[in-house]
């Protein structure tokens, strides 16, 4: 997830945050933060959803989806996810249907 440690990495110095100070919002060390904008680790859905809230962003904001005619669909063990920025198609296992089940009820939350 690159693209999201580098957008994490670009709004807490677009808000002039420090590492620390975001760090310790997330009940982090300085250290464990900077896992996230080094790509070497990623936030449970938890921590993510605190840092939307930190950033005053939506999930799909923080996640850089484009969810204007966003669909979502599933084909035997595969999702195919298709926004205006093209597709992406991922494996479907036990761990990531856990995760697209709290993205879904957090993107309903914000509709």
């Amino acid at each position: 997830m690159k693209e999201f440690a580098e957008k994490l990495k670009e709004l807490r110095k677009s808000r002039g945050y420090s590492q620390s100070y975001v760090a310790g919002k997330l009940n982090l060390s300085q250290a464990g933060y900077a896992k996230y904008e080094s790509d070497l680790a990623e936030p449970d859905m938890e921590r993510l959803r605190k840092i939307t809230e930190i950033f005053d962003i939506s999930v799909a904001e923080l996640l850089n989806f484009d969810t204007t005619n966003a669909s979502i669909k599933l084909e035997k063990q595969t999702v195919t996810l298709t926004t205006q920025n093209g597709e992406k198609e991922f494996s479907l296992t036990s761990k990531n249907t856990k995760i697209l089940e709290k993205i879904a009820k957090i993107l309903e939350e914000e509709n």
